[in-house]
């Protein structure tokens, strides 16, 4: 068998694998909740997000003899990461299931998402301060320079920041006092430049950090598993355009259920997709790599 068609069946089974388990859940989701997307879907959107990179590391654990972390020739302990993961996929789906069922278990699926996380995000700090940086490239798991994030993130903060002022400016939106923010705590709202900073402190440091196990799920499914093998075959560029093609198509069922744009599900569907392979395919992939 050549390469290119070794790489073929590898695309063909992920997106099979990630897509029956995706659509299967938005499925569990759309009956649970009336075809509607209220709050209380927050976990399935949750374990949404992870099953790209659970469907890539089965396969690649077990099923991809040339992988780099093959069960039966990996045996080193950043194993540990992936086989956490895995546990961690299946917790939140477990209590995806239960949300449907009652809204008593929203709470409780919220408390132990949390846990989940928080002892997740200790392990993964402790596995990389004692197994050092060589041992997760060796795993596939290497990240790039910091500057990077905190250039994009600085992006963002100044994206969000001129949205405000053309609202204030031109009248669009619904204005909000900055007041309204901090109705519920006792912290003095601040100007809008201590509005900015917090933001910026929110996007480069916190969230990213938060977040990190969940948009792992995204990032390592469809940027080092879909994106690596789709360049082998058609190259960088149509790998990007495929992968923002395929994306659009994963998320169209929950955008349909009023997700990103809701009032406008079927245009956002159409929207989503194309704003992804235009603009989002393009500067993901300026980001070092999950590799």
């Amino acid at each position: 068998m050549s390469e290119v068609s070794a790489k073929q069946r590898k695309v063909i089974r992920f997106i099979v694998l990630t897509f029956v388990l995706t659509y299967s859940l938005n499925l569990g989701m759309a009956l649970a909740f009336n075809f509607k997307l209220p709050a209380e879907a927050r976990t399935s959107m949750m374990t949404m997000m992870l099953v790209p990179a659970f469907s890539a590391i089965v396969l690649k654990m077990f099923f991809e003899k040339d992988s780099e972390i093959y069960f039966r020739t990996f045996r080193e302990k950043t194993r540990l990461f992936f086989y956490f993961f895995l546990l961690y996929f299946a917790v939140f789906l477990t209590l995806s299931v239960a949300s449907w069922s009652s809204p008593q278990y929203v709470e409780l699926a919220d408390t132990l998402t949390f846990a989940m996380t928080s002892l997740g995000l200790l392990f993964l700090v402790a596995l990389r301060f004692m197994l050092g940086g060589d041992a997760f490239r060796r795993a596939g798991l290497s990240f790039g320079s910091p500057k990077y994030y905190l250039i994009f993130g600085s992006l963002l903060v100044a994206l969000y920041g001129g949205m405000a002022w053309l609202n204030c400016n031109l009248g669009l939106g619904t204005s909000i006092r900055l007041e309204e923010l901090f109705v519920t705590s006792d912290i003095e709202a601040p100007g809008l430049m201590g509005a900015l900073i917090l933001m910026g402190i929110q996007l480069i440091i916190i969230s990213p950090f938060l977040t990190l196990l969940v948009t792992f799920g995204e990032e390592y499914g469809w940027r080092s598993y879909l994106q690596t093998e789709l360049t082998g075959i058609v190259g960088k560029i149509k790998a990007t355009l495929l992968v923002g093609l395929v994306w659009g198509v994963w998320h169209a069922p929950v955008i349909a259920m009023g997700h990103n744009y809701p009032g406008y599900p079927m245009q956002g569907v159409f929207l989503i997709d194309r704003i992804y392979r235009c603009l989002i395919g393009d500067l993901r992939s300026s980001f070092p790599q999950i590799r």
